[in-house]
């Protein structure tokens, strides 16, 4: 009984090893830097940050959770005070 309880701790801790190398990753973050070619603002919508790039300008932000952001065009009706509504 005590061959079999030692081996399923085993087991479990080898799965959670190989879960954690090869199946979670740590969000990838870096420098971020928008170009707006546009006559309109946009705004960039982040996991943790949120920013507007000005018409015909361009915006950067460091430290920037690159995996999963939007592309939000900039609209009155679409705008509080904290920034663009998320659904």
């Amino acid at each position: 009984m005590l061959g079999l309880g030692l081996a399923v701790a085993i087991l479990a801790l080898l799965a959670g090893v190989f879960f954690v190398t090869f199946v979670w990753r740590p969000p990838t973050r870096g420098h971020l830097e928008v170009w707006n070619r546009t006559q309109t603002p946009i705004w960039i919508v982040g996991q943790e940050v949120t920013f507007e790039v000005p018409a015909c300008g361009h915006a950067a932000q460091d430290n920037f959770v690159l995996d999963r952001y939007d592309v939000r065009p900039y609209r009155a009706s679409n705008v509080s005070e904290t920034g663009p509504y998320r659904p």
